[in-house]
């Protein structure tokens, strides 16, 4: 049995692949990974084979329920976050689930590219070669962030590093805290 705050779960008792998935990554965020993967699968769905690079990935859960619940390719999938510590725990949760084929870097997207992931990447020597972007919370911590020495907000980058990266016809998923 599984201990999960203070009542018992049976391990037999998931019923799903997502319920296995949310008691593993605990339940922060868990809406805003449901929704951004129902968009996900029913707008850019993984028989497409995209390339999909998010903004701020955090423990890599939004990441690892795409590539576990829904079947994306961990080989298109990359994640970036300006956390040395985000990073290596979401390489360590990865290794641990058998997902290490998804990237997973230390960047910071306002100021550094995300790396290439394949090799057509690498070669077109172009950044516009995501199909999908996502952001499940970083906007919103970047709008917080404080001023620089001359009153500008660091999230003024922000949209023009985003535009940057869509491949013509991609898609940029962004989900916002209330």
């Amino acid at each position: 049995m599984e201990r999960t705050g203070t009542r018992y779960m049976p391990e037999n008792s998931f019923r799903s692949k997502k319920s296995a998935t949310k008691a593993r990554y605990g339940k922060f965020g868990e809406d805003s990974v449901d929704k951004m993967v129902q968009w996900t699968v029913e707008h850019v769905p993984p028989s497409t084979r995209p390339t999909i690079l998010e903004i701020g990935s955090g423990n890599g859960l939004l990441l690892f329920s795409l590539v576990h619940e829904e079947g994306y390719s961990p080989h298109s999938c990359c994640g970036i976050d300006y956390s040395a510590d985000a990073v290596r725990l979401a390489k360590s949760i990865a290794e641990n689930r058998g997902m290490h084929d998804i990237t997973f870097e230390t960047c910071d997207f306002l100021s550094q590219d995300p790396p290439p992931i394949w090799e057509d990447q690498r070669n077109a020597g172009r950044l516009d070669t995501w199909d999908l972007l996502l952001d499940k919370g970083t906007y919103d911590a970047i709008a917080l962030s404080e001023k620089d020495l001359v009153g500008a907000s660091p999230i003024c980058v922000y949209p023009s590093r985003a535009a940057r990266l869509i491949r013509p016809g991609g898609f940029f998923l962004i989900t916002c805290k209330s």
